[in-house]
């Protein structure tokens, strides 16, 4: 197969993945449920930092379900790249199916 070919069906395959993803998300939100009510005013912080904790460092986990452990090997994935560059990424987990 030649490069040109293969560029074609990385792009399909990416449009693909992203029409499959807005199918998924197009059910979302369309609940008739009532909003959940707010929290109590004693829940969380208001979005102000206490003091004692001002210094310590933010921490992000982003996770991906259903994203296989290879993608990244075997697909362009420069922003993933970039997170892993500038973050920490863990090793690959195994399911322990003994337990």
């Amino acid at each position: 197969m030649s490069v040109a070919n293969n560029n074609v069906a990385l792009v399909l395959k990416r449009i693909l993945l992203l029409v499959a993803a807005l199918a998924a998300l197009s059910g979302c939100g369309g609940s008739n449920a009532p909003p959940a009510p707010p929290p109590p005013p004693s829940a969380g912080s208001g979005g102000v930092n206490a003091t004692d904790v001002i210094d310590r460092p933010i921490v992000v986990l982003v996770s991906f379900d259903g994203f296989r452990w290879d993608y990244q090997d075997l697909y362009s994935t420069p922003a993933m790249d970039r997170l892993e560059a500038e973050g920490v990424m863990s090793l690959p987990l195994e399911l322990n199916r003994d337990v």
